[in-house]
């Protein structure tokens, strides 16, 4: 019988003969186990989940005959977590009797195959427009967020989560090594928008080696669990920096010869076998999906460190985030032009693909000419003209907080755009509030919207009734004039009700 010969860091050291295999599980007291880690012949590695002060030297261990299954309740949505499922927050949460169970499965389980997936063809929309129309994601993809710190990177997640209440989508939020007053402000954030009660909130503390080294993984193993079952779900993943920082202390403590930058040499296997189980699965899986969004922090923008590159690979586009936008308030601070989606227009709906059509390249552009113009000094009316565009596509593109769009609405500032009706904005945060109440409490707008949903109309006509039902509120925003409606603008308005 293998008993314990060593304890340190975190580490547990057994040796006896055994037949020892990678991420067995040993019980070591009450309550406290230990994940194999590494082994040798007749010695091995544990990785201590629990309480350490319950073993000592010279005690005996057991292999668990069975690897238990990770179980998801429903009780763990609207929760903070722990990887081992204890309640964290709200203060006053307690477990209840009995909760059902929605579904379990093994930690480490192998990804199906590609003829058990399926192509990715539905959006998964954020409500940012510059991720909807040119970086657009779907259902069942992996798609990294990417930035230095504090640029905004957990906020564009957290709006993904939000846009999906309503939607038919579960979200895990994995916390990794954070600090507890930044995961319960994210647990504030989901509550107040609506979001909270469809997301399991997975908090690895900053105190435990196992949980932030085990928490990808068994949230993971959580959305398997749901999405075998026929659901789709959104996995967060904040940040895989951190994990794999954890990672390399602990490799590098049980003796791992380590690679570039010090990180273990199968530091891109490790994310590569956690990130490759996001997929759209077929009718053998129930048609449930897993789309992942990992985050990872670069420093001072460096894209080529190991970490950031190995992701990079892995995944199937980024989303770079700009400190020099976010310093300047533009907010989602998005690069979209080292930004990038691989599945391109083929997850978008008919009509975001029709509206985004040469978006991106018309901003490409124009970002251009604003690096020329912040040279010049002698600018043409032309340049001025051509620069007032580039402050309108940044007028459409700034959405502060968790203000997401629906398509139409996007529709509808894009054709406002395209009128150069946003040219002028003197304050976007002031538009985009008047503009989605507009859209909420007018009865034209809202018989607008309803023929865009359909997405079966004349273009010139629902252009026409754009200008006339949002043209002067952009004209306010403008300082171009002091109301929204003249008598005439209101009688024609109400022909447009019911037109």
């Amino acid at each position: 019988m293998p008993k314990i010969s060593r304890i340190k860091d975190n580490i547990i050291t057994i040796k006896g003969k055994e037949n020892y295999k990678l991420n067995e599980r040993y019980k070591l007291a009450e309550r406290t186990y230990g994940v194999v880690l590494s082994a040798r012949d007749e010695s091995a590695e544990l990785l201590l989940m629990g309480d350490p002060s319950n073993v000592k030297i010279d005690d005996e261990v057991h292999k668990l005959k069975e690897i238990p299954k990770i179980e998801v309740y429903e009780h763990y949505f609207g929760k903070i977590i722990t990887p081992f499922g204890d309640m964290v927050h709200p203060a006053d949460a307690k477990e209840p009797a009995k909760s059902k169970l929605l579904g379990s499965e093994y930690r480490y389980h192998p990804s199906p195959s590609i003829l058990e997936r399926r192509g990715l063809t539905e959006p998964l929309e954020t409500g940012l427009i510059a991720i909807d129309t040119m970086i657009p994601i779907g259902r069942g993809q992996r798609e990294l967020i990417i930035g230095d710190r504090s640029t905004g990177k957990t906020s564009i997640a957290l709006s993904a989560i939000i846009n999906q209440k309503n939607k038919n989508m579960k979200s895990i939020y994995i916390a990794i090594g954070q600090k507890r007053n930044s995961v319960i402000q994210v647990y504030n954030t989901l509550e107040e928008h609506g979001a909270l009660d469809s997301t399991i909130i997975m908090y690895a503390n900053l105190d435990s080696t196992s949980q932030q080294y085990l928490a990808p993984t068994i949230g993971m193993a959580m959305a398997e669990a749901i999405a075998y079952q026929g659901e789709d779900v959104l996995v967060v993943i904040d940040d895989l920096t951190k994990h794999a920082n954890v990672y390399r202390e602990i490799m590098l403590s049980v003796g791992k010869s380590p690679g570039r930058e010090a990180y273990p040499t199968d530091m891109f296997y490790q994310h590569s076998m956690l990130l490759e189980r996001s997929g759209r699965f077929n009718d053998k899986y129930n048609g449930g999906s897993i789309t992942t969004l990992p985050i990872v922090e670069t420093v001072e923008g460096d894209i080529a460190s190991l970490i950031v590159s190995n992701v990079v690979s892995i995944t199937d586009g980024q989303i770079f985030t700009s400190p020099e936008m976010f310093n300047k308030g533009l907010y989602p601070a998005i690069n979209v032009q080292l930004s990038v989606s691989r599945t391109g227009s083929a997850v978008q709906s008919d009509l975001m693909r029709k509206m985004s059509t040469g978006f991106k390249s018309e901003h490409a552009a124009l970002s251009e000419l604003k690096k020329f113009l912040d040279m010049s000094i002698d600018i043409s009316d032309d340049m001025i003209k051509k620069a007032k565009k580039w402050g309108a596509i940044n007028n459409l593109l700034v959405q502060h907080g968790y203000n997401g769009y629906t398509k139409e609405q996007m529709y509808i500032l894009i054709e406002l755009y395209k009128m150069n009706k946003l040219n002028d904005i003197k304050n976007s945060i002031h538009f985009s509030n008047a503009f989605k109440s507009v859209c909420k409490l007018d009865k034209a707008a809202e018989a607008l919207i309803a023929r865009i949903v359909k997405n079966d109309f004349d273009k010139e006509l629902i252009r026409e009734q754009i200008a006339t039902i949002f043209g002067p509120l952009a004209d306010i925003a403008s300082g171009e004039r002091s109301e929204l409606y003249s008598e005439s603008e209101f009688e024609r308005l109400r022909g447009v009700k019911h037109g």
